[in-house]
């Protein structure tokens, strides 16, 4: 049975290969993606996990007047 699906589904990929190409590109672009999201929610559940007390990391910000979102540096730190 596995052996005709195969059968099959090579026929098809000969017969129609500007399809073909399109379905497996866009399949390559789609595994590719999953594979890169998977890289940066790892990258991300794993920051600062290197330190004892990791859960107790936290990270101040303020929003300025447009609406956007920085880190909060005291000015004492920012004179060298």
């Amino acid at each position: 049975m596995i052996r005709l699906y195969l059968l099959l589904a090579s026929r098809n990929l000969l017969k129609r290969k500007a399809t073909a190409l399109v379905m497996l590109i866009g399949l390559t672009i789609g595994l590719v993606c999953l594979a890169l999201v998977g890289l940066y929610v790892k990258h991300e559940s794993t920051y600062d996990t290197s330190f004892t007390r990791h859960n107790t990391i936290y990270r101040l910000t303020f929003r300025n007047g447009e609406g956007s979102i920085w880190p909060e540096v005291h000015q004492r730190w920012l004179l060298f």
